[in-house]
């Protein structure tokens, strides 16, 4: 992407199959304050698919992109991933406060596990497959 030429992005593949790959640095320090500023005041408490859980004790909101700083980190999580958009979330910041956890747990959505001590912030941005599918086409190989 050309947006990338003059700063690349630090790209660390974690596992070969399924590929896995982690990207670090892409958000700024600044850019981090800001998000945690913005998200503040608007924190709820966050849910897991069965409502209200114990296991999960953290706070957490979807990010608007009207915000420039919001709508330049989506922007460049396109440009980085070279996936479509249109089928993503909103970025979604969530806050594990002081004793803030999300134990295991399985559901349809993701199995992850959890924060213990700390203050944790967080920022996610769920793209969805669906719409993909010219961006990164499958290979003919059967390996692949």
């Amino acid at each position: 992407n050309p947006r990338l030429m003059y700063a690349p992005v630090k790209e660390e593949v974690e596992w070969d199959e399924p590929g896995i790959i982690r990207y670090h640095d892409i958000i700024s320090d600044r850019e981090i304050e800001i998000l945690k500023n913005i998200s503040r005041p608007l924190l709820s408490r966050s849910l897991t698919t069965g409502g209200v859980s114990k296991n999960r004790t953290s706070q957490g909101v979807f990010l608007k992109e009207d915000n420039i700083v919001v709508a330049r980190i989506s922007q460049r999580i396109a440009d980085i991933t070279g996936l479509s958009q249109k089928s993503a979330e909103n970025l979604f910041v969530q806050n594990y406060g002081i004793g803030g956890r999300y134990e295991p747990h399985y559901d349809e959505l993701v199995t992850i596990n959890g924060v213990l001590l700390g203050n944790k912030w967080v920022a996610n941005k769920w793209i969805h497959e669906f719409g993909q599918e010219f961006r990164r086409r499958c290979s003919l190989s059967y390996w692949e």
